[in-house]
């Protein structure tokens, strides 16, 4: 490899590098919306038809407090839920089709079980994490950074008693922490669990808007991450 070629690598890598920087602090910034902002400004992002993504928000449910009450929900995803009954897409790869409060399950009672379809896939694919036995847990920080954060591991049997946000599908799952899973995964974790691994965001408004931030990038990149 030639000197101009390191030279196109290492531009590469600090471009890609700023642009994730960009998105994070995107992501952190519609995070801190307050709710009422917050519901349509990452739809509007979300809703890009040069992928082929298009949503739209469910009216909220009449007793949704209620229903967030019962099922112990996070006060932000409560508070989701009052605003509107999550996002209906007719494309099964809109990376944010949040369920319905009343469709929401535990991994254990979705059909078949999440854990089920984690396992499959890793008997497919096989399991990226290090420790065969259990899902890799990756801060969002260290998917497009350069900093030594130490990944988290867990039980796929833990996914079972997490709340389902999205339809699961084999390669891609959304899943909420109802109870603390361990120190570094407390309740209210959202893990994004995509070809076999996760990546762990603190909260229910910070995954969301980090799919809105990452929707505004290319395609490709879009498309990789979500």
């Amino acid at each position: 490899m030639g000197f101009f070629d390191i030279f196109r690598l290492n531009n590469a890598a600090t471009e890609a590098a700023k642009a994730a920087a960009h998105q994070r602090s995107i992501a952190r910034k519609l995070a801190a919306l307050p709710m009422p902002e917050f519901v349509p400004e990452c739809l509007r992002r979300l809703n890009r038809p040069d992928n082929g993504w298009t949503a739209h928000v469910r009216p909220p449910h009449r007793g949704a407090r209620v229903l967030a009450a019962n099922k112990h929900l996070p006060d932000e995803l409560a508070d989701f839920y009052c605003m509107s009954d999550g996002f209906e897409s007719p494309d099964e790869h809109f990376p944010a089709r949040v369920l319905a409060i009343s469709s929401l399950r535990l991994g254990a009672a979705c059909k078949p079980p999440v854990t089920e379809l984690l396992t499959a896939y890793w008997a497919q694919h096989n399991n990226p994490s290090d420790k065969p036995d259990l899902l890799l847990v990756r801060p969002v920080e260290s998917r497009s950074s350069s900093r030594a954060t130490p990944p988290a591991y867990l039980s796929p049997s833990a996914l079972d008693l997490a709340f389902a946000l999205c339809p699961p599908r084999p390669a891609d799952m959304v899943l909420l922490l109802v109870t603390d899973a361990t120190s570094e995964l407390p309740r209210g974790t959202v893990l994004h669990v995509k070809n076999g691994a996760a990546t762990q965001y603190k909260g229910f408004k910070a995954w969301l808007g980090s799919c809105a931030a990452l929707a505004g990038s290319s395609g490709a990149v879009a498309k990789k991450y979500l």
